[in-house]
């Protein structure tokens, strides 16, 4: 299968050691820092035999380095000298991930064995995951190893999940022989994710998966108003079922009626904190990584300069955002946030211009739908937390560079 996938000897090596990084991405640190340099040297190894890789350019290869290029400008004029080139690194680390894909010319079979190994990758992780939380008792929650604190392992569970949801659609648009087939694995990896998910009771990951799953049951119903409808009713049925299994991920949601902020966890008064850093450099921000420089004291002295009222009420110190955008426009500045919402455009408005993928039962269903999935989680998810940032940063920018890379080949 992973030969027929490929064209040449050459895009053999790089995407084994794509794979490699895809599956270990969410498990191990060293192996994966490892497949990701393997896998940069392959590409560019491969130059020697397509050239054009360095040399075509075109409209997705400037959104690619405006969104690099912004994050290279505001390490550079960062109004706080820390750790803005450390979250330059990160950026340049994801971005590129995604540009060498989009500039590579795979097959579909090869963009569709990425995508496998980004599910069995995570379903690895998962069971690495539960055995430290339920057997050893090494982790006092569920979390993906290499990926850390629990709301960025469900960012990149949710991920992984709408990849996943991605190949069920497609499957069940295959003939009955084929569906018989794996019917039952696809269910049982649906229930295994959404227990997951659950159970790690990040709100704005499920939040974001229900988004993309009521965008992808809305749109079923003009495929197949059987299937929508049947997709619908067992998602309520399974739904209220984890509800009952998983209380504290329900009374997380409940929380959120508190009135006050505590409800979000305090969020309106960390998006306070992230205005008054990016009026310190409204340009380029306080730098990447260096959010926690943005202190209470700093706003104060700021507010007595300016002649305005301080109220230590209003703010909460934080190395970080718990947002996307608020933290993007706090660190990046006017530049790197103009940067991350062309690439929101773009990445929307290619996967529009490609909408009627949705209807047919080839392969680039599932890579659009992936895509799909990427941009919701990845966005929704960006308003209550920095949900593009390393391991998911990597994932989010694998999804849009294998759908470029299929967008740029029906284009030519």
């Amino acid at each position: 299968m992973f030969a027929n996938a490929l064209q040449s000897t050459q895009q053999r090596v790089e995407v084994f050691f794509l794979c490699m990084l895809l599956l270990v991405l969410p498990l191990a640190e060293a192996p994966k820092n490892i497949a990701w340099m393997l896998f940069v040297i392959a590409w560019l190894w491969g130059m020697r035999s397509e050239p054009d890789r360095l040399f075509r350019w075109d409209f997705w290869d400037n959104v690619f380095a405006c969104f690099i290029l912004a994050s290279a400008f505001s390490a550079f004029f960062a109004s706080v000298s820390d750790a803005q080139w450390g979250g330059f690194l990160d950026v340049l680390r994801y971005t590129l991930v995604g540009w060498m894909l989009a500039r590579s010319h795979y097959k579909i079979r090869t963009y569709v064995l990425l995508l496998q190994c980004v599910v069995a990758g995570t379903i690895i992780a998962l069971i690495h995951g539960y055995w430290n939380f339920v057997f050893t008792g090494k982790r006092g929650v569920l979390q993906l190893h290499s990926v850390g604190h629990v709301n960025h392992s469900a960012i990149y569970l949710a991920l992984s999940f709408a990849v996943l949801m991605a190949f069920v659609f497609w499957y069940v648009r295959q003939p009955d022989v084929v569906k018989r087939f794996g019917f039952w694995g696809f269910m049982t990896c649906c229930l295994f994710y959404g227990v997951s998910l659950l159970e790690m009771a990040s709100r704005g990951a499920i939040l974001a998966f229900a988004v993309f799953w009521v965008l992808v049951v809305i749109a079923w119903f003009r495929v197949s108003f059987k299937q929508a409808a049947m997709a619908s009713v067992l998602s309520v049925i399974i739904m209220a079922g984890f509800i009952i299994a998983i209380p504290h991920a329900t009374a997380k949601f409940l929380q959120m009626g508190v009135a006050g902020s505590e409800g979000f966890s305090h969020r309106d008064r960390l998006a306070n904190v992230a205005y008054e850093g990016w009026r310190e450099n409204p340009v380029a921000g306080v730098g990447m990584g260096n959010f926690r420089h943005i202190t209470l004291e700093l706003i104060a002295l700021r507010k007595e300069q300016r002649g305005e009222v301080f109220d230590p009420e209003r703010y909460l110190g934080s190395n970080h955002a718990h947002s996307l955008y608020m933290n993007t426009l706090a660190e990046k500045g006017i530049l790197g946030f103009s940067a991350l919402l062309f690439l929101i455009i773009v990445w929307a408005g290619s996967l529009w211009k490609k909408r009627n993928l949705l209807y047919l039962s080839d392969q680039r269903l599932i890579v659009w739908l992936s895509a799909v999935g990427g941009l919701v989680v990845t966005f929704v998810s960006g308003l209550f937390n920095t949900s593009l940032h390393t391991e998911h940063g990597i994932l989010s920018m694998v999804l849009f560079g294998v759908w470029v890379g299929l967008f740029r080949e029906a284009n030519q």
